[in-house]
């Protein structure tokens, strides 16, 4: 009888501490930051950029250089702004106005621009608004420039052409009803003046009748003496359609103001005739409203 043996297998696998373990891994290669992936697809890697340092006299030397820049560009718009700066202004055109009292409304337009004293950057149509709007004793004006300093204005007054009084005051009025200002001085005896029956505001600057009928008041009161009619008061009723003239006979003569002049002062003429004739004189007044008909009682 055989004896047992007993073999035994030796282990031949290897054993492995954990150093030996971690020294068998696969190492990964490390990834750069700087790479990326794009999409689905294969990737690629953008190169790394290093930016360069500034150093401080770098910097230093920049804002010097800026800063003589700023204080040149400085220096230049000064130079430029006084010998282009506005220094007088010439008016012409004015008989009544002053001149003086121009060349200020000029400056205070000049004043409510940006640039307004520049001759080359000044807004010259804004000064022509200006004086227009401001001084109703202007009907037109013209701003221009003349030279590198000094600004021209050239203005065409406003004619005064009747008195229109409203309540307790008195106005001019120019040839198209427009009002001027207050009448004073030698305007208050040598032009008609017109009353307003109605007492309504005047506003300067406003059209208070229109031209046909400052046209008419005019032709008539100045030929009204040459026919021996003497005129005491001159109303407008209600329209200026009419209007009313007391004489210093008592009566009072109605006119058309929408019809000519030369036709009324003939139908006057023809009534005057037939009231010497008859020995007859009105009470109340005459009425030559109607073309070819005159009416009085």
């Amino acid at each position: 009888m055989r004896p047992s043996r007993h073999v035994r297998r030796a282990d031949t696998r290897p054993r492995y501490t954990r150093a030996a373990s971690a020294a068998r891994r696969p190492v990964k290669p490390a990834r750069s930051r700087s790479s990326r992936s794009v999409g689905s697809g294969a990737g690629f890697s953008l190169p790394s950029v290093s930016m360069p340092s500034l150093s401080f006299p770098a910097i230093q030397m920049s804002w010097l250089l800026w800063a003589a820049i700023a204080v040149v560009a400085v220096a230049l718009l000064v130079t430029v702004s006084n010998l282009t700066r506005i220094q007088q202004i010439e008016v012409e055109g004015n008989e009544n106005l002053n001149s003086v009292h121009i060349q200020q409304m000029a400056e205070e337009g000049i004043k409510q621009q940006w640039f307004g004293s520049n001759i080359i950057l000044v807004q010259t149509g804004s000064i022509k608004s200006y004086l227009q709007e401001n001084e109703p004793a202007i009907k037109q004006a013209s701003v221009s420039r003349s030279g590198n300093h000094t600004l021209k204005v050239v203005i065409q007054e406003r004619q005064p052409t009747l008195n229109w009084r409203s309540g307790n005051s008195l106005h001019l009025l120019d040839a198209d009803g427009t009002v001027i200002g207050p009448s004073q001085g030698a305007y208050e005896k040598t032009l008609p003046t017109i009353i307003d029956g109605s007492s309504l505001p005047v506003e300067e600057g406003r059209r208070v009748a229109p031209a046909a009928f400052i046209v008419f008041a005019s032709q008539l009161s100045a030929q009204l003496p040459s026919i021996g009619v003497g005129v005491v008061a001159i109303t407008v009723p209600e329209t200026t359609s009419e209007l009313m003239v007391k004489t210093d006979k008592g009566y009072t003569l109605k006119f058309d103001t929408t019809r000519p002049v030369a036709g009324e002062l003939a139908d006057l003429q023809a009534v005057l005739k037939e009231i010497e004739r008859s020995k007859k004189t009105p009470k109340e007044y005459i009425d030559l409203r109607i073309e070819n008909k005159a009416y009085y009682k």
